[in-house]
């Protein structure tokens, strides 16, 4: 027992993923204008969210098409207490966790490596995560490894 409590505080077991929520998403299928004509706007990659002048950047340049009630599910959403973290990337047969190691959280992408899509329609989504659970500064990185 004390063996596993020494080796868990260093880390050897490898990353976790913090209890999170995934509060709402939406597919290119269904809203296209989430896959603008050339880069992706910044609002719309992915990254942490955890101020309110964040989060009304997010909410100002999401599409029309959205529907309002989504949009104050994430209005309501206290930062004081919670991060978001948007997630945006092309999903054929993929899925997403968070993860957090040595301090620092995550987006993941997993990839079933068998499958080729010709086609991978833009999957934006929006997490929660509360603050207790993570370490202070926040540091985060996005499904490339990028700091975000």
């Amino acid at each position: 027992m004390t063996t596993a409590v020494a080796l868990a505080g260093c880390g050897v077991f490898g990353p976790t993923e913090p209890a999170s929520e995934l509060v709402v998403r939406w597919s290119e299928n269904d809203h296209p204008e989430l896959s603008p004509v050339g880069p992706t706007p910044p609002s719309l990659r992915t990254h942490l969210i955890d101020t309110s002048q964040k989060r009304d950047e997010l909410l100002d340049h999401l599409p029309p098409s959205i529907p309002r009630a989504e949009l104050s599910t994430i209005q309501r959403i206290d930062l004081g207490r919670y991060v978001i973290v948007l997630g945006s990337y092309g999903k054929c047969t993929e899925t997403s966790h968070l993860e957090l190691d040595d301090e620092v959280l995550t987006f993941v992408i997993e990839r079933d490596e068998g499958v080729d899509c010709a086609v991978a329609p833009v999957q934006v989504e929006v997490w929660s995560l509360n603050r207790e659970d993570l370490p202070t500064p926040i540091r985060f990185r996005d499904q490339r490894g990028n700091p975000a």
